[in-house]
This record gives C-alpha cells, sequence and structure tokens, in this order.
C-alpha cells in the first residue's frame, strides 16, 4: 500500500506540474523552472560551504528550504493582501504586488534592453535606490525570464547567501561562542526570513550586509586583508540600494579598524598611523556619500537634526504610525535602539493583524535579550580584546539614530532586518568562556580546533570556519 501511495502521489505531482507548464502564465511556470535550478545548485554547493560536516549541511539545506518557502509567502501577502487584484487564474497576468510589483514590470522592459545589448538604456535607467533595483531585476529577468516567482525565489536565495556570510562573519570573528544560537538565529529568525526576501531592497541589502560583515571580519579578526575583497562588494552593493547604510557601515568598520590599530600601535606604530589616515580617509569619503544621498547639504548636527524631522513626516502615515524618539532627548538614543529593535510592541498593535505578527516578533527578540544578557555583558567586556565588539556597537547605534528617521511600524520591520544579523552576534556571545568541549554537536565542532584529526569532515570544516 505505501509504494502504491506513493507512486499516485507521484503521478499527481508530475500531473500538476505538466498541467502548470503546459497552461499556466510563465509567472507561474518560470516559478517551477528555477526552484529545481536552485535545488541542483545548492545540492552541489551546500557541502562544501558546511565544510563537509553533515549537520551543518542539513541545516543549510532546511534554512534555503524555509527561506524559498518564505519568499511564496512574502509573494501572496505582496500581491493579494496588499493589492486589489491578484491573478486571473493560472493563465492569467499578476497584478498588484506595489514595490515587488513595479519592480517586476520594469524589470521585464530591463530585461529586453539587457538581451538586445543596449546598454544605453541601461545606463540610462541606472541610478541609485529604486532604480538599480529595477534594472538588477531586469539583470535577473534576462537570464530566467520574467517570472515574478521565479524572481522571488532568485531574489530569496540571495538573501539566504546574505544569511551565510553573516554566519561565517560570526565564526570568524567569535570563533569559540555559540555557533549553533547564531545559526539558527540568521537562518530562521522569523522577521529576517521574511521581511529581507522576495524582490526589493532588502533581499539585495541583506546580501550586502553579509559580505560586508565578513570582509570586515577577515580584516579585523584575521588581519587578512582578503577580506577587502567581500567588504568591497557588499558596500558598493549597498551604496547601489542604500548609499547611507552604506556609509554606517564603513563608518562602523573605521572605529573598529582605529580600534585595533590602536592596539597595535606599540608593536608597529607605522602601519598603525599609516591604517588610522586610510581609514579616516574612507570613512569620510562614505560619510560625505552617505549624508548627500539623504539630502544633508551640509555636515553638521542642525543639518542632521532637521533632515531627520523632515524624513519623520514623511513617512508618518497610515494606521502604522508612530513618534520616534528624538534623539537631542537625554535618553533618545536608548530609545531609539529599543526602537529599532523591539517595537512596536503587543499594545501597540490592536486592530492590524500584520503589526501583532510584527509585534510577537518583537517580543521573541526582547525575551531572547533578556535571557542573554549575561552573555551580551560578556560581549561588551570584550570589546578591549576583540576590535569586532566595537563594531558591532557602533553599528547598532549608528542604525538606531538612521532608524529615528522613520515613524512607521511597517517600514521600520522591513529595515530592521539589516540590524539584526549584527545584533544577534552579541545574543550568540556565551555566558562564560569556552571550555574544553565534551561532545560538542558538529555545528559546534566544525570550528573547533580540537576535532578528531582522523576525521576529515571535521578537518575540512575546521579549515574553512575556523
Amino acid at each position: 500500500m505505501r509504494a502504491v501511495a506513493f507512486g499516485l502521489s507521484v503521478v499527481g505531482v508530475v500531473a500538476f506540474w505538466v498541467y502548470i507548464l503546459a497552461l499556466g502564465s510563465y509567472d507561474y511556470r518560470g516559478g517551477f523552472l528555477v526552484a529545481p535550478a536552485i535545488a541542483l545548485i545548492a545540492a552541489m554547493l551546500l557541502p562544501k560551504m558546511s565544510g563537509g560536516v553533515k549537520s551543518l549541511t542539513i541545516l543549510l539545506a532546511l534554512a534555503l528550504a524555509a527561506r524559498l518557502g518564505s519568499a511564496l509567502v512574502r509573494f501572496f501577502v505582496s500581491f493579494g493582501y496588499y493589492s486589489d487584484g491578484f491573478v486571473n487564474g493560472l493563465g492569467g497576468t499578476i497584478r498588484g504586488g506595489y514595490d515587488a510589483g513595479r519592480y517586476h514590470r520594469a524589470g521585464g522592459d530591463f530585461a529586453d534592453s539587457f538581451r538586445a545589448l543596449d546598454f544605453e538604456t541601461i545606463a540610462n535607467g541606472l541610478n541609485f535606490g529604486t532604480d538599480f533595483v529595477e534594472v538588477f531585476t531586469g539583470a535577473v529577468y534576462a537570464v530566467i525570464g520574467q517570472t515574478v516567482i521565479g524572481g522571488f525565489l532568485v531574489f530569496a536565495t540571495l538573501a539566504y547567501l546574505g544569511s551565510y556570510f553573516a554566519y561565517r562573519a560570526f565564526v570568524t570573528a567569535f570563533p569559540n561562542e555559540n555557533k549553533t544560537l547564531f545559526a539558527v538565529l540568521i537562518f530562521f529568525y522569523p522577521s529576517i526570513l521574511y521581511w529581507a526576501n522576495g524582490i526589493g531592497k532588502d533581499s539585495i541589502m541583506l546580501l550586502a550586509t553579509g559580505l560586508a560583515i565578513y570582509g570586515a571580519s577577515l580584516l579585523i579578526n584575521k588581519g587578512k586583508w582578503q577580506g577587502a575583497i567581500p567588504l568591497g562588494i557588499g558596500v558598493l552593493g549597498a551604496i547601489w540600494v542604500r548609499p547611507h547604510i552604506a556609509g554606517i557601515m564603513v563608518l562602523s568598520l573605521a572605529v573598529a579598524m582605529l580600534w585595533r590599530a590602536m592596539r597595535h600601535a606599540r608593536s608597529n606604530p607605522l602601519l598603525a598611523a599609516v591604517g588610522l589616515l586610510v581609514t579616516v580617509a574612507i570613512g569620510w569619503f562614505f560619510l560625505n556619500l552617505a549624508t548627500s544621498f539623504v539630502g544633508i547639504t551640509e555636515l553638521s548636527v542642525d543639518a542632521v537634526l532637521n533632515t531627520l524631522a523632515s524624513r519623520q513626516t514623511s513617512t508618518f502615515g497610515g494606521g502604522s504610525a508612530f513618534t520616534p524618539a528624538s534623539i537631542t532627548d537625554p535618553l533618545g538614543i536608548p530609545t531609539a535602539i529599543i526602537t529599532t529593535l523591539f517595537r512596536p510592541f503587543p499594545f501597540e498593535a490592536s486592530g492590524n493583524i500584520l503589526l501583532f505578527v510584527q509585534a510577537s516578533d518583537g517580543v521573541i527578540l526582547l525575551g531572547l535579550t533578556v535571557a542573554r544578557t549575561k552573555g551580551i555583558y560578556r560581549g561588551l567586556r570584550m570589546m578591549g580584546s576583540n576590535p569586532y565588539i566595537a563594531f558591532i556597537v557602533i553599528y547598532v547605534i549608528l542604525m538606531a539614530i538612521a532608524f529615528t528617521a522613520i515613524s512607521n511600524f511597517g517600514t521600520l520591520a522591513r529595515q530592521r532586518a539589516m540590524v539584526l544579523p549584527i545584533f544577534m552576534m552579541l545574543l550568540a556571545i556565551r555566558t562564560a568562556p569556552l571550555k574544553e568541549p565534551e561532545g560538542a554537536s558538529e555545528i559546534e565542532s566544525a570550528t573547533d580546533d580540537d576535532a578528531p584529526a582522523g576525521d576529515a569532515s571535521m578537518q575540512e570544516g575546521r579549515r574553512r570556519y575556523a
């Protein structure tokens, strides 16, 4: 009977697949073609990405499945819940979708330009922010065709890679901390799964953030200048999508590198001085780039405050509006950090189901933060020996200040996904230093130097992640 049931299930799946491919619009058919391609590529790459550690390979596979599944949920919410119309049957044209719908339709036009090698049209459409995402979507569609579901899956895969590089960053910066906890958080936390997903800026930004913080970990903790490659790619990607976030990344890195230079000043003062000058110059360049993008005409306190006030007014509206913190108040920055990480609170989400879901997510994160208070405190005390902690702290503070320009919980929830991968590193700091492990999990062992010398998979995992 089991064989019969299995056979009927296979026949049913194949029949449905054939039906979709034969009768459905390419918006659907394309998705059914892209998904197996992603699965095939993942089957080849995941064992290498995990360093040959079986349990980590399984976790990465489950994380990819969760990300792709969340992409479909995001698609149905974007094109169904938020839109007047959805589809006219399997053969119909997908409508609506707000931002994702805009990128989808513009991407189809740019895809034609890519195929025709019409670089003049592409160059004319290329600009920071939304315009870049439209061109980027066109580049994706030039390869897979104009399929919105396929596009959602490709963008979800890019976001997944962002989480993977964030995991690599944590392993590099904190080789003796709780890698298993961080892996679960970075791959499965609801906000990161849902918001940094689908066609849009947030998927690209998660990939850019992951690459940037991985490169930063190589530079700060290993002193490997090869880290400039992923860092540069990540910062460049962030510049095109959200230049002010790229500025915050570089400023945070500048502080951490300065911290590192001060620690090494006695042993190599010349190198420390050169590093300081280069860091300040790069930081100043990106600071000016970021301020010009957000409309700050001069680098002064008044100009920054006026711009933040103007942005607050522009995002204040709808049922998700709230009054953000003022950084001029004595408790402004702590309040901004709490708002960035944990709001809306449940009592602020009455009458709005999606807002209540966001509030539940914040409650979970708040509970984790309280539960991991000792680890966070130990992490902050490690700042003297690990400059990457300085990078985390400065990044979270600057992002919280930047987010005081947001006065809408919906917008805040989406952009919070750029802060969580870095803040969650503090949550995964152990409450006490790691002692000699007795039977650590494979995921932990994948980066431990005490892995059995005869175990090839452990050796490979150690080589790639230590």
